[in-house]
């Protein structure tokens, strides 16, 4: 990762102080070009050595199933007084059955993190940097840049 991409990413932990934990990478609406590209989803929490399970949904049934599961280290960035640990997970792939076909060039599959307390990390819109204002509010840049949602949609615009 790029130390200014790092640095963009600790910046917008200046606004999410409050929260737990994130999901940076995918962001909703993250565009893919095949079916089976591989991507590295990554993030922050404020738990040191926590567990995190990267995990797509069926599309039937909508149950969750884990396929990666990695931790955050032992070393900390420290933003707006809190130590924030970063995870991330490498080569992680979609399974064929987490597609959605909704026409011959585009699928679409729901993916999420999800913290060692069960609960998914918040989520970023595409292109969070886009919304980010370091004199803004948590609350505008949550109604800007939040997805919304405890998942990201990963799109797939040509078929493979």
């Amino acid at each position: 990762m790029s130390k200014t991409y790092l640095i963009k990413s600790l910046l917008l932990l200046f606004a999410l102080a409050p929260l737990t934990g994130c999901m940076m990478n995918p962001t909703d609406e993250y565009g893919v070009t095949f079916r089976n590209e591989t991507f590295m989803p990554y993030g922050f929490t404020l738990n040191p050595e926590e567990t995190i399970q990267f995990q797509v949904q069926h599309p039937r049934g909508g149950d969750w199933y884990t396929i990666a599961t990695t931790s955050t280290g032992s070393s900390s960035y420290n933003s707006m007084g809190r130590d924030w640990y970063y995870w991330r997970t490498n080569n992680i792939q979609i399974p064929s059955w987490g597609w959605t076909w909704h026409s011959q060039y585009k699928s679409t599959a729901e993916v999420r993190a999800v913290g060692s307390d069960g609960r998914p990390l918040f989520t970023f819109n595409y292109r969070p940097f886009d919304h980010w204002n370091p004199t803004g509010t948590l609350y505008n840049f949550w109604l800007n840049a939040g997805s919304g949602k405890q998942s990201a949609t990963v799109i797939c615009h040509s078929p493979s």
